[in-house]
């Protein structure tokens, strides 16, 4: 019978999806031996984006489209409503604080399925030093002093902090890191003047952790494109009823006019990109994809000569 140990380094929401993808696709196999090591430092199922307690820390993902579960996007909508009362087509962008509930009932059902399966599984509170050995086997150090042996290591230890302006690393008023939320709280005065550098989702997260203390000061968020994190949202079941931007208008106005018919074609849709790209190709059309849309300020799908 084969042998098939894998330690996974970090259980926060990324660690905890593989862990349960893996769980729910081998507990049926019968020719192989398998184990998991899991080392987490932490508690368990947190992580840092999902650890914050801060009410205006929110998933900019739609409920509908965030199980953890491959192919079931689905899975923490039906979590969630079993939970609360939702009409079924509500819009939900639930707080990260909730998610990390749904993530502790995800592990806690694949450590369940596990030990139905007769999968060992240990946990080790610790964290990961070191990883030696070669590929067909490997020993994981912990900072306990402990040792793990292992043939396969998954690394789930999240986003690193960036290394950019260490000369203010431990200078009064410099942050070099949004998480955790708490350093930002406690540390900055509230009608301190505060620059945010960037525009994306730990910058959003960071400019909600000052407005849910109460920050009075003058804020700036400074980027270097200014665009704001994409909130993501299920299509329409039956898609977007178009009424200019069709493949018979298209083909109308390429067949009427020919290549002479310079278009930019502006779609922040991706379900029919390839059909009309295609039915494109030969003319003289040009591609503008949806983040130059928005720098144009633009923000429907139009068309223009």
């Amino acid at each position: 019978m084969r042998t098939l140990d894998v330690t996974i380094v970090g259980m926060g929401a990324c660690g905890v999806a593989a862990f349960a993808e893996a769980v729910a696709r081998l507990r049926y196999e019968r020719d192989t031996r398998v184990s998991f090591q899991l080392i987490e430092r932490d508690d368990p199922a947190r992580g840092l984006a999902f650890g914050t307690d801060q009410p205006g820390h929110r998933l900019n993902t739609e409920s509908r489209l965030m199980g953890l579960y491959d192919h079931e996007a689905g899975d923490y909508r039906r979590w969630l409503e079993a939970r609360e009362a939702l009409e079924p087509d509500s819009v939900v962008y639930a707080r990260r604080s909730e998610y990390r509930r749904y993530l502790n009932h995800v592990l806690d059902r694949a450590l369940a399925d596990a030990q139905d399966a007769g999968i060992a599984v240990t946990q080790h509170r610790d964290e990961a030093v070191r990883i030696d050995g070669n590929p067909a086997r490997a020993t994981v150090a912990l900072a306990g002093g402990g040792q793990v042996a292992t043939n396969v290591v998954l690394l789930a230890i999240g986003t690193p902090q960036a290394e950019r302006f260490g000369d203010l690393d431990g200078k009064p008023g410099y942050f070099d890191f949004p998480w955790p939320s708490e350093r930002l709280a406690k540390g900055i005065a509230r009608d301190a003047s505060v620059t945010i550098l960037g525009s994306s989702l730990s910058a959003i997260d960071t400019l909600m952790t000052l407005l849910d203390e109460g920050h009075e000061g003058p804020v700036l968020m400074a980027s270097r494109d200014g665009m704001l994190p994409r909130v993501e949202i299920p299509s329409p079941e039956n898609g977007y009823e178009r009424r200019h931007l069709t493949l018979e208008a298209i083909h109308r106005r390429l067949r009427t006019r020919g290549a002479a018919s310079r278009w930019s074609i502006w779609c922040g849709c991706s379900g029919a990109r390839w059909r009309i790209w295609s039915a494109m190709r030969s003319t003289g059309v040009r591609w503008i994809g949806a983040a130059a849309m928005r720098r144009r300020g633009c923000e429907r799908i139009s068309t223009r000569r």
